[in-house]
């Protein structure tokens, strides 16, 4: 009878064992599955990134093409591709922030989010300096004609990008200060005195 209780317990340990091997197994393809779908959003989240700067890219060589055909008309078409520009770029970064939001319950999808938000904001960065070239060229090439309405587009653009004029601004401050001094340690000629004070 002993032998058999025991006999039995070990049944019991090899079965509970089992068990817990299964578990294990379940748990690791969870992890995998989730792994894999952090990675697919992120690659998702660099493509529509990279679609958006090759659509801002087009649209500027077109406004550079509708500029310089020349007349107030030809500067019209461009500033309203650049205003669908915008609506467009509005519409992906919200798209964009909806998918950050679903990531951020999980752990590993949270470094794949900050990646494709970088890749966002540097797809961006290249779509505004498309812009900002378009709207060059459209007020080169458009005339009198579009004076006021590229104005108005210069205007919209200069409330965006206040941010980052102020820190250029403040590098190029830092830069000329580090002139000065080197221009103060090398200068001896009495005709540059007036430096030193």
């Amino acid at each position: 009878e002993e032998e058999e209780e025991e006999e039995e317990e070990e049944e019991e340990e090899e079965e509970e064992e089992e068990e817990e091997e299964e578990e294990e197994e379940e748990e690791e393809d969870e992890d995998e599955a989730e792994a894999a779908a952090a990675a697919a959003a992120a690659a998702a989240a660099a493509a529509a990134a990279a679609a958006a700067a090759a659509a801002a890219a087009a649209a500027a060589a077109a406004a550079a093409a509708a500029g310089g055909g020349g007349g107030g008309g030809g500067g019209g078409g461009g500033e309203k591709e650049e205003e669908e520009e915008e609506e467009e770029e509005e519409e992906e970064e919200e798209e964009e922030e909806e998918e950050e939001e679903e990531e951020e319950d999980e752990d590993e999808a949270e470094a794949a989010a900050a990646a494709a938000a970088a890749a966002a904001a540097a797809a961006a960065a290249a779509a505004a300096a498309a812009a900002a070239a378009a709207a060059a060229a459209a007020a080169g090439g458009g005339g009198g004609g579009g004076g006021g309405g590229e104005k108005e587009k210069k205007k919209k653009k200069k409330k965006k990008k206040k941010k980052k004029k102020k820190k250029k601004k403040k590098k190029k401050k830092k830069k000329k200060k580090k002139k000065k001094k080197k221009t103060v340690s090398y200068v001896t000629d009495r005709s540059h005195e007036w430096v030193l004070t």
